[in-house]
């Protein structure tokens, strides 16, 4: 074993820590105690101080959990399987899922940043938090000078033995123009014996990508294509005059997932405060 994957986070809504006040303090320079009413009602506002410094305390309380978020999860994460000699392709969100952080924080302690591509149909396209991922994870390598970019390939729903390499094509391509050149097969699952089909898989979802497929025998120049397009794109390094801040209100793949990107210009982020009256 040589490296290990975080999946996309699914565990829903994270807003607090036994820790959070300590933590806060840390983070943000000041004590929160004051300012947690504000936390208490979504539908009508409980304001502590003006609307402004209401505000202000609301903005610095999500930067914490997002910090907290990519050191405390993620940062873990990287920091025991280095001690282990193993490397981390880390995914982020990948889809609209109710959670703070910065997907692109959360990728910054991996080693190969990850994001995620699933089958789809000619005529509805992908989804565009899928695009808005694997562009997230390429901005992260571009930011902090890593030539490799992962994205879990291919996976299907419900859909066993029904993709060609005809069919499989034109999602490898769009990943490879979208940024990633490390795609990782989802799934090509362990056939330990061969009256078991189609092997160890993830229920209902995976791409059987195995030697029980009808092609198995003529998948050789398939797989070269996949490899040797990915070979020739790893050579490269990123370079652009122009970067683009996404802001810090929410992620990437809440900011660009629900329309065609880029999409409008995202919220300005309100100025943080270290020292709150």
């Amino acid at each position: 074993m040589r490296a290990l994957p975080t999946d996309s986070s699914k565990v829903g809504e994270a807003n607090w820590t036994p820790r959070m006040i300590e933590q806060f303090r840390r983070l943000r320079g000041y004590d929160p105690t004051p300012w947690l009413p504000t936390l208490t009602s979504t539908l009508t506002s409980t304001l502590v101080g003006t609307r402004d410094q209401s505000g202000r305390f609301l903005y610095d309380f999500r930067r914490t959990l997002a910090d907290l978020l990519a050191s405390e999860h993620y940062g873990t994460i990287a920091k025991v399987a280095h001690e282990n000699a193993l490397i981390v392709y880390g995914e982020a969100l990948e889809d609209h899922r109710p959670m703070l952080g910065d997907d692109m924080t959360m990728r910054k302690a991996t080693d190969i940043p990850m994001a995620a591509l699933w089958t789809f149909g000619r005529a509805e396209g992908p989804r565009q938090t899928l695009i808005a991922d694997m562009k997230g994870a390429a901005s992260v390598a571009h930011l902090y000078g890593q030539n490799l970019v992962a994205a879990e390939s291919m996976t299907a729903s419900m859909a066993p033995w029904a993709f060609a390499p005809k069919d499989l094509k034109r999602f490898i391509d769009l990943e490879l123009v979208t940024g990633v050149n490390r795609p990782v097969i989802h799934t090509s699952v362990h056939v330990p014996v061969d009256d078991k089909q189609p092997g160890l898989s993830l229920f209902i979802f995976g791409q059987y990508f195995n030697r029980n497929e009808s092609w198995a025998e003529l998948a050789k120049p398939w797989v070269d294509y996949i490899a040797r397009s990915s070979l020739l794109l790893q050579q490269g390094r990123n370079v652009a005059d122009v970067a683009y801040f996404h802001g810090e209100e929410a992620p990437l793949t809440g900011l660009y997932g629900a329309s065609r990107w880029p999409m409008r210009r995202p919220p300005t982020p309100m100025t943080s405060s270290t020292s709150m009256p």
